[in-house]
C-alpha cells in the first residue's frame, strides 16, 4: 500500500491512501488537501478526482504549519527533525504542490489562505461555498478551534533561506503579498 510516497518503516502517517479515496466514494463533495495529502501518489490523486467534484487546498504560513506539524507529531520527532523532514519532503513547497495538485486532480481547485480565516471567518466560508456552487450561508455565533502554538521553533539560516525561498516562488504564483509569512526578513 502507498503511505503518501514515504516508505513504510519511516512513515509517520498511518493511513495508507486508499483510505482517503474511500471517503470521498459515497458522497457529491468538495476535497480540501493539506501539505501532506498533496503526497499521494500522482495516480492517487487523479482517482480521487472521479469521487470528488471540487478540490480546495488551505495554504498557512510555513513556520506556524511546521510548528503544528511538530507540536501534534511530539514526541515522535524532535523539533529539529520535523523541521527538516519538512523541508526535505517539501511539504512547505506550497508551489509545487500547488502545481501537482492542479496539474492531477483534474476538478476546479480553489486556493485559500488560513490567514483570511482567521481575518474573516465569514468570508472564507463564503468563498468556499461559491467554489462548490452552493449558496452562502451565515458562520454564526460558534467559536472556531484555533490553535496557539506553545513555543516558536528555531530554525537554522539553511532552513530560513529554504522556506523565504518557498514563501518568494509562492508569492511570484499567486501574486499574493505573503510579507506576513516572513519571519527574518
Amino acid at each position: 500500500m502507498d503511505y503518501f510516497g514515504i516508505k513504510e518503516d519511516t512513515a509517520i502517517f498511518v493511513h495508507p491512501a486508499d483510505t482517503y479515496a474511500r471517503a470521498y466514494q459515497d458522497f457529491d463533495v468538495s476535497m480540501n488537501f493539506s501539505p501532506v495529502l498533496s503526497m499521494l501518489p500522482r495516480r492517487k490523486l487523479s482517482e480521487l478526482a472521479t469521487v470528488a467534484t471540487h478540490g480546495s487546498v488551505i495554504f498557512r504560513n510555513p513556520y506556524e504549519w511546521i510548528e503544528s506539524f511538530y507540536w501534534f507529531n511530539r514526541p515522535q520527532l524532535t523539533a529539529e527533525d520535523t523541521v527538516d523532514f519538512c523541508l526535505d519532503y517539501r511539504l512547505v513547497d506550497y508551489t509545487g504542490i500547488l502545481q501537482r495538485i492542479e496539474h492531477n486532480f483534474h476538478r476546479p481547485v480553489c486556493r485559500l489562505f488560513y490567514d483570511d480565516l482567521l481575518a474573516s471567518p465569514q468570508q472564507f466560508y463564503n468563498t468556499l461555498l461559491d467554489h462548490i456552487g452552493l449558496p452562502n450561508h451565515p458562520v454564526g455565533a460558534k467559536r472556531y478551534w484555533i490553535t496557539e502554538n506553545k513555543q516558536a521553533l528555531e530554525f537554522s539560516l539553511e532552513q530560513i533561506q529554504r522556506i523565504e525561498q518557498a514563501i518568494t516562488d509562492f508569492e511570484n504564483l499567486t501574486g499574493r503579498n505573503l510579507s506576513s509569512w516572513r519571519r527574518y526578513a
